[in-house]
């Protein structure tokens, strides 16, 4: 299938040790796609094996990184000109590329993102559809549908941003979208299907990470964030502060609500005096 003005397309999929059997779904949803990427860079530790897997181009295996490290990595090695990364975790509709390409140049879009559907116990027929804002509004302080498994960019874009910030332990993916409209690059929802999977297995977030990652997303966008954003997000942090050591928050709001009770006193008492002051003057 010619694409017009987009010659190849590159797939990037982050993993880390003892996942190689959702990897090997994640890899083999991307080899049966009716668009076949020139590549797939599999970036991270794992065990798995690559031999059965003829139509590989390339795989990169190396240390264990974060996710928005891995994506950097892949992307910098990739040689397509467009990138379309998967979580090791995560599969794809067989149309998935395909739709997500075409929608792309139809648009004129710089970036798509695909809609999203949850599965569990390997079973993509029985998944249900997770709403997405098909917008960025309200980015800042919710997900409108951005994952990492879901993005569909332009290479020149991500070079452009330098890719996913690296600094952010949550929030990277869909503080992507943001440092690609702030550069005027036009973003869109595709309706190519991306299926993320429920599973116990351990994932590479927590709520500790959540907490930091949150604080950091929350002090790099606080300038440019609306107000109602920077409301929501001073209560998840407070939220994760909770969750982690709930009796420290609550000695902490203890010892606050002591000193607003201080406060307000103080001031009772002082408006009292300008009060009698004035019916002294009288």
């Amino acid at each position: 299938m010619k694409l017009n003005s987009v010659n190849s397309v590159s797939v990037v999929i982050p993993t880390i040790a003892g996942r190689e059997t959702l990897l090997a779904h994640a890899v083999s949803s991307v080899l049966a796609q009716t668009l076949a990427p020139v590549e797939i860079l599999v970036i991270g530790d794992t065990k798995l094996e690559f031999d059965s897997y003829v139509n590989l181009k390339r795989i990169i295996v190396g240390r264990d990184l974060n996710a928005a490290q891995a994506r950097n990595q892949g992307f910098k090695l990739a040689s397509g000109e467009v990138i379309a990364f998967l979580d090791d975790d995560d599969v794809w509709d067989k149309n998935y590329l395909d739709e997500s390409i075409q929608f792309l140049l139809e648009r004129n879009l710089d970036a798509v993102f695909g809609q999203i559907w949850l599965f569990e116990n390997d079973d993509v027929t029985n998944s249900i559809r997770i709403k997405s804002k098909e917008s960025l509004n309200g980015i800042y302080h919710l997900n409108p549908g951005v994952i990492g498994s879901n993005t569909v960019v332009r290479r020149i874009c991500l070079d452009k941003v330098k890719g996913f910030r690296e600094d952010l332990t949550v929030s990277h993916d869909k503080a992507l979208a943001i440092d690609l409209a702030a550069e005027g690059f036009s973003l869109g929802f595709s309706p190519g299907k991306c299926f993320l999977r429920k599973h116990p297995l351990p994932r590479l977030t927590d709520n500790r990470s959540q907490l930091i990652g949150t604080i950091q997303f929350t002090k790099i966008y606080w300038k440019q964030m609306p107000f109602t954003s920077k409301v929501i997000n001073v209560q998840k942090i407070n939220s994760l502060r909770y969750r982690i050591k709930p009796q420290i928050h609550r000695l902490l709001l203890k010892m606050l609500f002591k000193q607003v009770i201080i406060i307000l006193k103080f001031l009772s008492f002082f408006r009292g005096k300008q009060g009698s002051s004035h019916a002294e003057d009288i």
